[in-house]
This record gives C-alpha cells, structure tokens and sequence, in this order.
C-alpha cells in the first residue's frame, strides 16, 4: 500500500493534466487522414483489406509511370485506373503522387485516394475495397479534392474543385451502393474555408515581391509569428510559386455537427529566380471558425507548416 501525501497527489494530477494537453495539442496539430508524398517507390503498411491486418501497399515507377498494387496475405492486387482516365500520372520531383487514405463508406476500412499529374495536368482517383477487388470509383483531373462529415453523425461526402483565377468551384458527391452520385447543395463563398484558401493561393502566388501584400484577414490573431514566417521564408528563396493541387477535410465539428475547424494542403512548384532549380512545396494550414462576426473570411489559419 502505497500512501501519498495532498502535495505528492497534486503534483501527480498536475503532470498528468499537462500531458493531457501536450497530447491534445499535438493532436489538434494533425490531420486526421493518412496521408504520404511518393518518390518514385515507396511501400505503406495499412490495413486497407478489412482483415485486421496490415497490408503492403506498393508505389512503383516504369519509365516514370506510377503503379500502384496491394499484398495482403493470400494475394496481389493490382489497382487498374478506369480507362477514361487510365494513369495514375508520372513521377516528377517538382509534382510527385500523394496517397490519402480515409473511410468514406464508414465500413472501417479506408478507401485509397490518389492526387498525381501527367504533363502538368492534375489527376485524381478513388479506390474502393469490394468483396476482395479494388474498384476506381471515381477518378478526374480536378487539382482539389475534399473529404467532409466523415468524422461526424452525418454521411461521409466528397468534394471534388478546380482552382483558377476565379475560385473553387465546388462539386459534392455521397457515395451510394459502392457509387460516388454527384448531388446539388447550395455551397456557401466560405464552404469549408475555401475563400481563405483560395486568398492564401493568390498570395503565395504573387511571392517574392507580393510579400508586401500579405493579406491579415485570413490570419487568426492567435497565429504565432514563428508560424506566419513560414510563408516570409518561401518569399526569402527567391522563387516563383505555381499552386498544383490540394486536399482538405473537416476536422473538428460543433454540437449540432457543423465544421469548427478545417485542414487544407496545399501544393506549390517553386522555380528559383537566380538558378531556374525548382521543388515541391506543402503547405499545411488548419483553419478555425473566426470569432470575430465582422471579418468577411469565415475560417481564419490558425497554423501553418511547410513541409
């Protein structure tokens, strides 16, 4: 029997209240999918099958084509693109393969979303596990893809865009008997921070000299200045900045279900003004619902992290 005294049990509750925190913290600084950059192989071990077990799931390239296929433990599944958009784009430095997973269908096993290019142009997929095979359910060459209320009491959704000069525009689908089904909602200017993140674009666009410009209504007062120089620091290599496809999902959700907060990434190719060497650039930004009711910008970036 162990006795402790009033100061040793508060000291002990203490500690554990902190780490209670740094843990919360750290988790709120994450986000809630699986997601990895592919070189030009690389091999995942997930439990994509349903079985329980973790499965390999292998990247490869030919001749700088990705391929993508699936060991479990009784057989070799090779993912096959649908042949309206058959490829899953070639490896390039500047613009390689992104794998998400995530559970869309709510049968707790996550289904496989690919973001890659061909000849600069985005390429998107969805894989879905059924009965043993993988089938592409849905597949375009929009450069933004969303994954919303999957974490909520609602039906998980899809949210397909294209980005340009002009915005998001913004398509929903709902899967429906293993069928991504395109529905009609209206979809607000701030929808999931999507004004935000298409201002946020704009300014990393105009970078190096649009640093100036530095838009403050996006920011959350609560962005730290370590953070914000994040973007100072993309504006310090001298580089210019074209943005190449992105990835959000809801993550944190309000009483009646509503998103309190979001995740984007997002995906730049920089070429150095001085040597014309160009990279791959991620930006990963959480927003939360602002408190301030007279700001035009509904989610404000509370985080950034460039990857």
């Amino acid at each position: 029997i162990i006795f402790l005294t009033k100061k040793q049990v508060i000291s002990i509750f203490l500690i554990l209240l902190f780490l209670l925190g740094v843990f919360i913290f750290s988790f709120s600084k994450k986000s809630t999918s699986t997601f990895s950059t592919i070189g030009k192989s690389k091999t995942l071990k997930w439990d994509v099958t349903g079985d329980g077990i973790k499965d390999n799931i292998n990247i490869n390239t030919n001749k700088l084509k990705y391929s993508i296929e699936v060991v479990s433990k009784d057989k070799k599944s090779e993912l096959a693109p649908n042949s309206k958009l058959n490829t899953f784009g070639e490896y390039s430095k500047e613009w390689p393969l992104r794998l998400t997973l995530k559970d869309i269908s709510r049968d707790k096993t996550p289904e496989i979303i690919t973001q890659s290019s061909e000849k600069n142009k985005a390429i998107q997929h969805i894989f879905l596990n059924k009965d043993g095979e993988f089938k592409d359910i849905f597949w375009n060459s929009n450069n933004t893809i969303g994954i919303i209320d999957s974490q909520n009491n609602r039906t998980p959704k899809v949210v397909t865009a294209k980005y340009s000069s002009y915005g998001f525009d913004f398509s929903n689908y709902i899967l429906i008997n293993d069928k991504l089904e395109k529905y009609t909602c209206t979809i607000a200017e701030d929808y999931m921070g999507k004004s935000t993140a298409f201002k946020l674009i704009n300014y990393i666009q105009a970078l190096p000299s649009g640093e100036i410009y530095k838009p403050k209504d996006i920011f959350d007062p609560s962005l730290k200045g370590t953070e914000l120089a994040t973007i100072g620091k993309m504006a310090s290599e001298n580089s210019i900045y074209t943005f190449q496809d992105s990835f959000f999902e809801d993550t944190k959700y309000d009483k009646n279900g509503d998103a309190l907060e979001v995740s984007w990434v997002l995906n730049f190719k920089g070429i150095n003004i001085n040597t014309n060497e160009s990279k791959n650039y991620t930006l990963n930004i959480f927003m939360k619902k602002s408190a301030i009711n007279e700001t035009s910008y509904k989610y404000q970036i509370y985080y950034i992290n460039l990857t």
